[in-house]
């Protein structure tokens, strides 16, 4: 798509996609992954959904 300027890492000028969770899914049972809350996400680098 030759977007390399663009998308594809996090960084300074970059668009991002980004969903922020309650928990780090990497550090629970996988039997609360589906209890675990999205506390904002962030659609070309603005905020669409927030808890905080």
């Amino acid at each position: 798509m030759r977007m390399e300027n663009q998308v594809g890492s996090i960084a300074v000028g970059k668009r991002a996609d980004l969903v922020f969770l309650q928990k780090n899914l990497f550090k629970i049972h996988p039997d609360e992954i589906y209890s675990t809350k999205v506390v904002q996400t962030m659609m070309d680098g603005r905020v669409t959904h927030s808890l905080l």
